[in-house]
């Protein structure tokens, strides 16, 4: 077990791996552990003075392992992470970490014809229709709603236009993932599904999270009227495995 400081570092989805309640694998050694969620996110916990420990992680993610995704993003490598992943030239992007400080503002309305729902066994066909898959960070529907919560606006055809759920939970925090249509983009529905996920948060005792690229001028504007303020920008290094380090 690692130590609660060391724990305390972990975003909420590898809190989620950590606490067993959202699928990936952790290799750990002493106070230091490697993190990978599922779906290829993941962070190095504690130091790295660990010679053996570094060298077999930095065999795993050259020469690839079963327990890793075939593509990784690497959230805020250590500075002996970030030398080597510098070393063999990896991608890099800025992202921004941000802190919850104020319940979003309550007054725009819905038009009609569109209803709010809350996700559902009957839902989730449509939510994948509309191109979300949950199940990529869950190990089941189940899980998610024991855990998190998610949200969908549903039009009059039935379709999902917008959705928004808890991509990660962790340390009763949520990290929250969004997205609208591309035909209903700029009418305010990631807000408007947004909001109802942060209240379905506030029922359940759960701080909402936010992260995303700092390139990402959306969605940057989008946590701002949600109630958040920018933490702290950082880098994540992404690339496949195995490495080629030809």
């Amino acid at each position: 077990m690692l130590p609660a400081a060391v724990e305390a570092q972990a975003f909420p989805l590898m809190r989620g791996v950590l606490e067993g309640t959202q699928p990936g694998t952790v290799w750990s050694s002493g106070e230091s552990a490697l993190v990978v969620a599922r779906f290829g996110f993941m962070q190095w916990l504690g130091e790295c003075d660990d010679d053996a420990f570094f060298d077999d992680i930095a065999a795993r993610l050259q020469r690839g392992d079963p327990a890793l995704p075939g593509y990784l993003l690497w959230y805020d490598p250590p500075p002996r992470w970030m030398a080597w992943c510098r070393e063999r030239t990896l991608r890099e992007r800025e992202r921004v970490r941000w802190r919850f400080e104020a319940p979003p503002e309550r007054g725009i309305a819905m038009d009609r014809g569109l209803r709010v729902e809350g996700w559902s066994p009957a839902l989730l066909p449509a939510i994948e229709a509309f191109g979300m898959f949950p199940m990529r960070f869950w190990n089941s529907l189940d899980d998610l709603l024991e855990h998190g919560a998610g949200m969908a606006i549903v039009d009059e055809q039935e379709r999902v236009i917008a959705a928004a759920y808890a991509a990660g939970i962790g340390a009763g925090q949520g990290e929250i993932d969004i997205a609208v249509a591309p035909d209903h983009r700029g009418q305010g529905l990631g807000f408007l599904v947004g909001r109802e996920l942060i209240r379905a948060f506030e029922e359940r005792g759960i701080l909402p999270a936010w992260d995303c690229f700092a390139s990402n001028e959306a969605s940057m504007r989008l946590a701002a009227r949600l109630g958040f303020q920018p933490a702290r920008r950082y880098v994540m290094v992404s690339f496949n495995v195995p490495l080629d380090i030809a």
